[in-house]
């Protein structure tokens, strides 16, 4: 195997380094032929690498000269019978001129898809003239015509001449073909020559050969095409082509070479191609018919409008000119879509227009909605080019048509949207004569369009062979004239639907719909129209189930909403009624501190109860929304657990539980995840455990890692909360991630709740990429399960974390930001307990001004309501921040209501460090300022 490859690529080098380049041409039945190739043969031929392959094939075909296309066909017809062989043929390369290619292929016979041929190209031009010509002068020539068996060597010949001091083209050798082609002797032909290679040229060329031959020495070209007649030895005159290839010898003169080929043929054929063009050019421009908005004629090659005229018989060429694309642009504008309008403009310039005949595109047609300022309204207008080539210029010429077909458009239209309803039959029944003929099939029954069956004989046959058992009674009422007469007098039209199937063994079933309609009832002539109406059927069903389903899943969502609201209602009055039934009985007692203190910890106790329920309600608000996201931010995972436990670990004592926390396995001090919804799931869950844990109970915290199976970068991380609470039944663990569910159970019923909060779990751990799990039984008590896959932090990045936050406490002073007087004062009166010094501002425009008049580092911070007059707190932070002070980048602590995850990032994005919602809770806030100062 090796030395095989070894051998390929030995192979492939030698290819290289002689420059020959490899070729395949497959043909298909009834497609053009396709031509594939490599980068060495591209280059060689200087052919467009970007062609599709039928065109690549159409461009190596076009660029053959003609007089070598018979060879070059004849070569391609015995590779096609399965013959080996070689050939040499010149061929135009789109830069460098006339190439002398050789060729050599053979058919690939183990192909079985299609016919394909392959082979290799060779540019010989500069051998040929290095052989043609050696110091001592020509000896022979090489470049003869290909002698397989049954070529014809009467098509051409050679020669070679001089152009001498005296400007006479002498000849220096004259081949047999050459000789045989004019009917003479290789002897008669160098008599004849001796002295001149122009005689016996047709009187009528040779003043303008003699003329084209003297610019040829005289500009001394390397190569040269002449056109001429010569005369045979029979009298009669033919029409050459002389190929010349001129070589500069040692002694600074030129030898020529000649190829000569018997164009006869070929001129004849154009002549008789230049009068059909002509006639064709001329009939297109006078066969126009009624329905002919526009006609013109154009030369696309010279972007030339020769003539247009429109149905008012208006010549537009002294309207708009004779430059095409012009012309293009201006009947472009009658073009109604915008669309359409650059699809037609691009198609119908001229360079377009080159390149699809090119291609091989002879029509071009596009059919468009017109209308000009004239027209009330507008029409179907049809443009049609039909391309011709001018056999002498070779110029691309083109006749444009606009054709009203409005009426065809819309019968079409018209058909087509029948058929798009389902239409799948189409038949002109003779009721009067019981026959019927087809007019439209699908598929397999189109070969039966417009002919005759016996109608009774169809409906029997079908019944019994297609018609389901149940739906026979109606399809057999067909055959009762009397009745469809009466159904189609009475109600203009008559329409049933059956059930048909394929084959009587089939398991597919479908639904067809007939509708006979009255064409002429005088005559028995009525159409029926049959349609396949399974998938509307189906839908409709399904409709209908889908109606049922919606409507019991919001009688659901009624009951569960009602019951919701019922024990919100509850849930609401219970702490309200804490807060003023204390409030009313502090009033009566302010005498005694202890109880008016009694009763304003339990005032706080029911305003924060009251705070998580309007909390919860929000964001499942929000979630049903859709506008709940989750952010990136690093996270130390210790630092959570010391702030949840900080944070339920009164709650446990005053049930006297135990709240343990354990942290195993800690190994990454810090990952990203969203902290704020993180904290949220955890709280929601250990909140649970505390409340549904009788007092004196036990609850445990636990956090873990383990390795991720999303890679090295990530870690896996397990929290679970295991609690010896009142546990809940199987048959609730089912429902408990549902909205507004609560567990009937008299066990509960005391216990405040809205319902909401393991719903909202549930969707943050599923937005997180995370599971959550439940294990409990009655009596016994709950473990939940929390696993994140988080992304694991830089190990700098953890211990900038940790630096922060052990920075230590000193004296502070903070301007607060606060349009609203209360909350002010409640501020300052418990920012000032904890010796913070404390100044006000009352929107953002005069905390900018303070915060510019005070002194380099004066403050320590500022604490930022967002939404206040004049000016609000993102513009002030940004205002603050945009100061060429040293102390701009101090820390700038939101303090809002606005207490969304998306709120957070809007703050952070205006250059807020970090982020507190009201209520404040002075203890987070001091936390926040011992790390941030």
């Amino acid at each position: 195997m090796k030395r095989d490859l070894e051998k390929i690529a030995a192979a492939d080098f030698m290819l290289q380094q002689f420059n020959v380049g490899r070729w395949c041409i497959e043909i298909h039945e009834q497609q053009r032929p396709c031509l594939y190739a490599d980068d060495i043969f591209w280059n060689m031929m200087g052919m467009p690498k970007d062609l599709a392959p039928e065109e690549a094939f159409s461009f190596w075909e076009q660029q053959i000269p003609e007089y070598e296309k018979k060879r070059t066909s004849d070569y391609l017809s015995r590779l096609l019978t399965g013959i080996s062989c070689k050939v040499e043929y010149l061929w135009r390369h789109p830069v460098k001129g006339l190439l002398c290619i050789r060729c050599s292929g053979m058919q690939d016979t183990s192909c079985t898809e299609c016919t394909r041929i392959y082979g290799m190209h060779q540019d010989i031009t500069e051998i040929v003239h290095v052989e043609h010509y050696e110091k001592s002068g020509i000896k022979e020539v090489l470049y003869e015509d290909n002698r397989q068996p049954g070529a014809n060597r009467q098509s051409g010949g050679l020669a070679v001449v001089n152009f001498n001091a005296q400007g006479s083209w002498v000849p220096e050798f004259i081949s047999d073909g050459f000789a045989s082609l004019c009917g003479m002797t290789p002897e008669e032909m160098r008599e004849l020559y001796k002295h001149d290679a122009m005689a016996d040229v047709h009187p009528e060329d040779r003043l303008r050969l003699a003329k084209e031959l003297q610019e040829f020495a005289q500009t001394q070209n390397e190569c040269g095409e002449f056109i001429y007649r010569l005369v045979r030895a029979d009298g009669s005159y033919f029409w050459v082509r002389n190929y010349i290839s001129s070589v500069k010898r040692d002694d600074g003169l030129y030898s020529n070479f000649c190829s000569i080929r018997d164009i006869t043929a070929e001129v004849q054929e154009k002549r008789a191609l230049r009068q059909q063009f002509r006639r064709m050019f001329n009939s297109y421009y006078s066969c126009v018919g009624k329905n002919e908005l526009l006609v013109a004629r154009c030369n696309a090659t010279k972007n030339l409008l020769l003539d247009a005229d429109n149905d008012r018989h208006r010549d537009l060429v002294t309207l708009v000119g004779d430059v095409y694309d012009d012309f293009i642009d201006f009947i472009s504008q009658f073009i109604v879509d915008e669309g359409e309008r650059k699809e037609f403009v691009q198609a119908a310039k001229a360079g377009a227009l080159q390149q699809a005949f090119e291609r091989g595109e002879r029509e071009l047609k596009h059919v468009y909605f017109v209308s000009s300022p004239l027209e009330q309204c507008g029409r179907y207008g049809q443009f049609k080019i039909s391309l011709l080539q001018d056999p002498d210029s070779k110029d691309v010429m083109c006749v444009l048509f606009l054709t009203d077909v409005t009426e065809k458009t819309i019968k079409k239209r018209i058909i087509d949207k029948m058929l798009a309803l389902g239409t799948d039959r189409v038949v002109d029944l003779d009721l009067i004569h019981e026959r019927y003929k087809l007019l439209y099939a699908e598929n397999n029954h189109k070969k039966l369009i417009g002919r005759e069956f016996d109608f009774n004989e169809h409906i029997d046959k079908v019944a019994q062979e297609h018609v389901l058992p149940a739906d026979r009674e109606i399809w057999l009422k067909l055959r009762d004239k009397d009745y469809i007469l009466e159904q189609l007098q009475r109600k203009g039209r008559y329409s049933f639907s059956y059930r048909v199937r394929k084959r009587a063994d089939s398991d597919v079933i479908k639904v067809k719909k007939l509708t006979l309609a009255p064409v002429d009832l005088r005559l028995g002539r009525i159409c029926v129209v049959r349609m396949d109406v399974t998938d509307s059927v189906a839908e409709e069903v399904r409709s209908k189930q889908a109606i049922e389903q919606a409507l019991a899943a919001a009688e659901q969502a009624n009951r569960a909403k009602s019951e919701f609201l019922s024990n919100m209602s509850h849930d609401i009055r219970t702490p309200m009624n804490a807060v003023l039934g204390m409030t009313e009985i502090a009033l009566d007692n302010m005498d005694s501190r202890a109880e008016v203190e009694s009763c304003l910890k339990k005032i706080s106790i029911s305003g924060k109860h009251l705070l998580d329920l309007i909390n919860n309600v929000l964001d499942m608000s929000r979630i049903e929304a859709g506008r709940m996201s989750v952010n990136r931010e690093l996270v130390s995972l210790s630092q959570l657990a010391e702030d949840i436990v900080a944070t339920m670990q009164m709650q446990a004592e005053a049930k006297k539980q135990s709240l343990t926390v354990h942290t195993e396995q800690l190994a990454c001090a810090a990952v990203y995840s969203d902290s704020l919804r993180l904290r949220q799931v955890l709280l929601n869950i250990l909140g649970n455990a505390v409340k549904y844990t009788p007092k004196g109970g036990a609850i445990d915290f636990t956090i873990k890692e383990s390795p991720s199976a999303k890679g090295p970068g990530y870690v896996h991380v397990a929290f679970v909360v295991q609690d010896n609470g009142i546990g809940m039944t199987d048959e609730y663990v089912h429902h408990i991630f549902e909205s507004f569910s609560r567990e009937d159970s008299l066990r509960v019923q005391k216990t405040e709740g809205s319902g909401l909060g393991m719903a909202i779990t549930k969707y943050i751990v599923d937005a997180m990429g995370g599971k959550i799990s439940i294990k409990s039984e009655p009596n016994v008590g709950t473990e939940f399960t929390v696993l994140l896959d988080v992304e694991r932090a830089e190990q700098e990045q953890a211990e900038a974390q940790e630096t922060d936050a052990a920075q230590p406490q000193h004296a502070l002073r903070v301007l607060l930001a606060e349009d609203n007087a209360l909350n002010r004062e409640i501020a300052v009166a418990l920012l000032s307990k904890q010796d913070v010094t404390v100044e006000t501002a009352e929107n953002g425009q005069l905390c900018v001004e303070k915060f510019s008049a005070a002194p380099n580092g004066y403050y320590d911070a500022v604490l930022m309501d967002v939404r206040m007059p004049v000016m609000n707190g993102y513009e002030a932070t940004k205002a603050i921040r945009a100061l060429a002070r040293a102390d701009a980048a101090l820390p700038i602590i939101a303090m809002t209501a606005d207490a969304f995850a998306e709120d957070v990032e809007r703050c952070l994005a205006a250059g807020m460090n970090a982020h507190l919602s009201k209520p404040m809770d002075i203890h987070k806030l001091m936390a926040l300022l011992e790390r941030l100062c």
